[in-house]
């Protein structure tokens, strides 16, 4: 495959930082020079369970864990209004960062707040949580959805701006009503919904949190993952980069198929049975005609085959050449996460100690 000639530019510009940085800390440290000394002492806490408590206090106390929370009303194009809750990713109105409402962070602060022991956490936690799936359940997220689902244009399905938002501008357009580019491919909505199961499940929410919108979306969810082949699909992951096929993202969308698939026989849920089967005959082959177990089961057997085939790696199926390649990377972190090796022997009949 032959590398556009503006992405050579790229990787020759990041070659080139990475080599001066590493010769300035070489540099430095022929020289004796360590900044932060008392600090990177402090990284022998990390080594035990009572350093890590002391470690936390000490971060609690410094401001470590404190995060800019806000709650603002929120209005969809159809009327409703509720309370929104979100957490800033910066305390300045800096563009993106600080202007930008960002799904994967929101829900990620949400459910560690919710899953907390202290108590002081969790009521916010449920509402981060619970407006993240509210910002991907607007009518125009809904729509989105949908669209890619019945779309039969494989064009239309590779393209971010066709995908639901998973960020927006926080001043106007948090119910993504307005149309705003960025690389939308990316593993957020599916953390959300994961998690707002896994919640229900623990008994930290309730099936009656959810709204008739939440619903519908969290019904789109298997149909969406069938129709773009989520077992193969190119997605931009947790950093915006490049689409490649990548091991973290189908880490989640595996675990989510399995875990919908399974609350869909309680009562709450049966939703998720019956929209599937409202949206099958927009999928190809056997995926059209099969009941949701049977889909679940012919996805789960795919996608299994390619996670053993590219694992431990997270997008290794390119030439090393190519900027989509990679052995290694930090979002491979989610896998330990959500226990996804724990999880894989399990589905394989395998035992723990295969993971």
């Amino acid at each position: 495959m032959t590398i556009p000639s503006n992405l050579k530019k790229l990787l020759l510009a990041d070659s080139a930082l990475i080599k001066e940085l590493d010769r300035r800390l070489k540099r430095r440290q022929r020289a004796g020079e360590w900044r932060h000394r008392d600090l990177y002492k402090k990284r022998l806490l990390a080594a035990s369970l009572p350093g890590l408590t002391t470690l936390q206090r000490m971060l609690e106390k410094a401001g470590g864990f404190s995060i800019n929370i806000e709650r603002r009303v929120w209005r969809d194009t159809d009327g409703e209004r509720r309370t929104f809750t979100l957490a800033r990713a910066a305390s300045t109105e800096m563009w993106p960062m600080g202007t930008n409402y960002w799904v994967r962070d929101n829900a990620i602060i949400g459910v560690r707040y919710l899953f907390s022991q202290d108590q002081r956490f969790k009521k916010t936690g449920k509402e981060l949580l619970l407006s993240a799936l509210t910002f991907m359940s607007s009518k125009a997220q809904l729509a989105r959805c949908e669209s890619m689902i019945r779309s039969s244009s494989a064009a239309f399905r590779r393209d971010p701006g066709s995908w639901p938002y998973i960020f927006a501008t926080i001043k106007d357009n948090l119910n993504a009503a307005r149309e705003e580019g960025w690389a939308h491919k990316q593993d957020a909505w599916q953390i959300v919904v994961f998690y707002v199961i896994e919640a229900i499940e623990a008994g930290l929410l309730s099936p009656r949190d959810l709204t008739s919108k939440h619903r519908t979306f969290i019904g789109m969810v298997i149909p969406f993952l069938a129709k773009i082949s989520f077992w193969t699909c190119e997605n931009s992951g947790s950093w915006e980069e490049l689409p490649a096929v990548r091991t973290s993202v189908r880490a989640w969308e595996h675990r989510l198929v399995v875990k919908l698939a399974k609350v869909s026989g309680a009562k709450s849920f049966s939703f998720i049975a019956k929209d599937f089967l409202k949206y099958r005959r927009y999928l190809t082959g056997a995926l059209g005609t099969s009941s949701l177990d049977t889909a679940v089961a012919s996805m789960e057997k795919r996608v299994i085959r390619e996670m053993l085939a590219d694992l431990p790696g997270e997008s290794p199926r390119y030439r090393r050449s190519d900027p989509r390649y990679r052995h290694a990377d930090a979002a491979l972190i989610y896998l330990l996460l959500i226990d996804y090796p724990y999880f894989l022997a399990a589905r394989l009949g395998k035992d723990h100690r295969w993971a």
